[in-house]
């Protein structure tokens, strides 16, 4: 089963100072079967660098870690159009 990870679930990782959210999220991460998008890598850096204030390195090894784990996602324009249409069907918000 492929199970999608947002950018909170995947920062936790990466934070000790919480370590409720830290355990929660490390035990969420499967591994091979992980899936996210290019959108939360951009968040993810923003993250890491603004609230656990990560050095730039350190930032770039998280998210080699991650892209070499996860099979990522790119959002492209037609992407977004298909959501933007799903929205409007199914009344949810995008």
């Amino acid at each position: 089963m492929k199970k999608f990870f947002d950018t909170n679930i995947i920062a936790y990782t990466y934070d000790t100072a919480e370590p409720e959210k830290y355990e929660i999220a490390s035990e969420l991460l499967p591994g091979s079967f992980a899936v996210t998008r290019t959108q939360v890598l951009g968040e993810l850096s923003n993250v890491l660098s603004g609230k656990f204030k990560f050095s730039w390195s350190s930032i770039k090894d998280v998210l080699r870690e991650i892209t070499s784990k996860f099979k990522i996602h790119v959002i492209t324009t037609s992407t977004t159009l298909k959501a933007v249409s799903l929205s409007e069907r199914y009344k949810y918000s995008y």
